[in-house]
């Protein structure tokens, strides 16, 4: 056997040992016997008869971010150059939503004032919040013809009727949602972290979801899964299962590898130039690079 050969034979043995050890989703505890979550079947059964109202519409094939009202200094301000761009805060979700859904638009909006909307308000800890429900109808009737859904997003806290609080809210009949920067974000914040641009890329994506017609998965480890608290929803997987990753690209129509390697190299751009805790960002650039390994071996 010659040297090269040896060589790749040992680079072979290494790729499929490094394969062997991969355990890319993790199964859920079923919550309940006899129960099952939303199967592809029953999710497109129910996708296909809503898309029947539209089948003498202009093609739906563009999802709208809507920056709404005003940000701090900090937020409007912040640039971070990638791949010789010099992106805003708001083009880096556009960004990052573009491939995630990789096949359909993603349109940032230029931004707009709610102030003369009829939207409830309350005090939560001396912070001001508004009431989720009532953007749903709002946004909805901005949304142009050609839009999948529209989703809002601004610094004010959220609170949807009956809770606390909520990172974000969507709604399906209105084909819009809510996004906000979070409960503990201020206003004497002096950087955009990792962890806010984890929050968003999470609470974003999440909520996009939920406008294609995603309940929370309940089969494995998955960006839909359900969240009862700020910590449970940042810890969760910023990817999607197999399930729900299926739904979405029968939306989209990507191929799934050029997707998967398209968020691996965007990641790995962002996160040279962030700050903070970069953990989780980076056990997501790890995943995907294997993911991307048991794809193509």
């Amino acid at each position: 056997m010659t040297e090269s050969a040896m060589i790749g034979r040992s680079e072979q043995c290494q790729a499929s040992n490094e394969l062997s050890s991969l355990y890319l989703f993790t199964p859920l505890k079923q919550k309940h016997p006899l129960h099952c979550g939303q199967t592809f079947i029953q999710w497109k059964a129910t996708f296909d008869v809503q898309q029947l109202a539209y089948m003498c519409a202009p093609s739906r094939n563009t999802i709208y971010l809507q920056p709404l009202d005003s940000f701090p200094e900090v937020i409007s301000q912040f640039v971070l150059p990638i791949s010789q761009l010099y992106l805003s805060l708001f083009q880096l979700l556009q960004g990052f939503c573009q491939i995630f859904f990789l096949g359909v638009e993603v349109v940032l909006l230029a931004p707009v004032s709610s102030t003369n909307w009829t939207i409830r308000s309350r005090l939560s800890h001396g912070r001001p919040q508004l009431c989720v429900n009532d953007f749903f109808p709002l946004l909805g009737s901005r949304l142009p013809n050609n839009g999948m859904g529209l989703v809002g997003i601004l610094w004010t806290d959220l609170y949807p009727e009956g809770f606390n609080f909520v990172l974000g809210e969507a709604s399906v009949y209105h084909k819009s949602a809510v996004v906000s920067f979070g409960v503990d974000t201020s206003e004497d914040m002096t950087q955009v972290s990792g962890v806010l641009v984890w929050r968003l890329f999470k609470t974003l994506t999440h909520e996009i979801c939920h406008l294609l017609g995603l309940t929370h998965c309940e089969f494995f480890s998955c960006a839909m899964n359900e969240s009862i608290s700020i910590s449970q929803a940042m810890s969760q997987p910023l990817v999607l299962c197999p399930v729900c990753l299926r739904k979405v690209q029968h939306v989209c129509g990507f191929d799934v590898l050029e997707r998967y390697t398209k968020l691996h190299h965007f990641l790995l751009n962002v996160t040279k130039q962030l700050d903070g805790d970069l953990s989780q960002f980076n056990q997501t650039i790890q995943w995907l690079h294997n993911c991307i390994l048991y794809v193509t071996h």
